[in-house]
């Protein structure tokens, strides 16, 4: 982990990301938070979009870009950033080959949740290494 690299998320906003895991297994789920940064050191969650994984496939997720640009809208008019990705792997909660190529374009935080044992893992692409971040559930 990077010095206190971490995401905050409220405790309603976790639980309706694992509740998103557990209803669409065995396919990948996906979700874009959104909030804000402190020094690009501490993000903070205020608002959780669920969307539908357009690749419906048990090992990959995809956005539909009409969907994902309206989010960048949404952002830029409430001054509001995209701080995470969320998804969801029928194994471990470690990014995938796939995912590492995704984290390159997209730098944001990355969290993963194990659709069946609902271990959850954040992580941050610094210098192209897979970095721990402390997600803290309030």
């Amino acid at each position: 982990m990077i010095g206190n690299l971490k995401l905050v998320i409220k405790r309603r906003f976790y639980d309706m990301l694992i509740e998103h895991a557990i209803k669409t297994r065995p396919y990948e789920c996906v979700a874009i938070l959104i909030g804000f940064s402190k020094d690009n050191i501490i993000y903070i969650t205020t608002e959780v979009r669920i969307v539908n994984n357009d690749k419906k496939s048990t090992v990959k997720f995809g956005v539909n870009p009409e969907e994902l640009y309206k989010i960048y809208q949404y952002c830029d008019k409430n001054n509001l950033e995209i701080v995470g990705i969320f998804h969801s792997h029928p194994t471990e909660a470690y990014p995938s080959k796939s995912d590492y190529e995704n984290m390159l374009l997209n730098p944001y935080i990355w969290i993963i949740t194990n659709m069946y044992t609902l271990e959850t893992r954040a992580y941050k692409l610094i210098n192209s290494k897979i970095q721990d971040v402390r997600l803290e559930i309030v």
